[in-house]
């Protein structure tokens, strides 16, 4: 928040609380960009389909079956 330290204007809130363009920014990356989240995917004519995502663990549910699998 803005003016904590030294009154120097930083952060992601000014001093109302309300967020300043950086925090948009960020929000609009993780959220947009880097969120891979909660996806629902048709598989090919071979029962296949294709995933790409950040490095990690991944969690696969089809039709109540769970499977686990890494990046």
């Amino acid at each position: 928040m803005d003016g904590l330290w030294l009154g120097a204007p930083s952060g992601l809130l000014d001093k109302n609380n309300e967020p300043k363009p950086a925090y948009r920014a960020l929000h609009r990356r993780i959220k947009g960009d880097w969120w891979s989240g909660e996806q629902q995917l048709l598989t090919d004519a071979n029962g296949e389909i294709a995933v790409s995502g950040f490095k990690g663990d991944y969690v696969a549910v089809c039709e109540g079956l769970e499977t686990r699998f890494s990046i």
